[in-house]
């Protein structure tokens, strides 16, 4: 960001300022002001707050309840992997016949590509369609592609190698 000259700000947010009315708007008036000022927000996790009880539950999440808050049109997840594969053998493989281009909706078969949670039972694909299925229901598109590619946001634009999340 400093070599842009763009400035930055990190936002704590637990799951109640998300939930919370007022806290909620506290938020998004934190946010909005940030923009207004051409400084852009970094959200992350009140961890000094969270107990495992009330977490988000990991970065995916916590994504896709901003997006829910402040309205937004599109979440951009960037992953270690091109996007949702139809198996898990597939992304071991990388086989790109096998990369989804497009969903419009959450269903059994989707949550069955993302095959199985980490150890912890958080992160990977399942967060992901989880995150995915709440943007979709709070009318907003979402995508996932490799951020290890060059230039990601760029690629997204020239339709690279994703998977898109568009309610239809």
């Amino acid at each position: 960001f400093k070599k842009h000259k763009l400035q930055v700000a990190q936002i704590l947010l637990s799951p109640s300022d998300a939930e919370n009315k007022k806290s909620s708007k506290n938020a998004i008036a934190t946010i909005e002001n940030l923009i207004r000022f051409k400084c852009i927000p970094i959200i992350n996790e009140n961890d000094t707050t969270s107990t495992d009880e009330i977490k988000f539950g990991d970065n995916d999440l916590l994504a896709s309840k901003v997006v829910k808050l402040i309205g937004a049109d599109l979440l951009i997840i960037l992953s270690t992997v091109d996007g949702l594969y139809a198996s898990e053998e597939d992304v071991k493989a990388r086989k790109l016949s096998s990369l989804i281009k497009e969903v419009s909706k959450i269903t059994p078969r989707i949550r069955k590509m993302a095959g199985h949670a980490s150890q912890m039972g958080k992160g990977g694909m399942i967060s992901k369609i989880e995150a995915a299925e709440i943007c979709l229901k709070n009318n907003c598109s979402m995508v996932i592609t490799s951020g290890k590619n060059k230039k990601p946001i760029r690629g997204i634009a020239k339709r690279a190698k994703a998977t898109w999340f568009i309610k239809r």
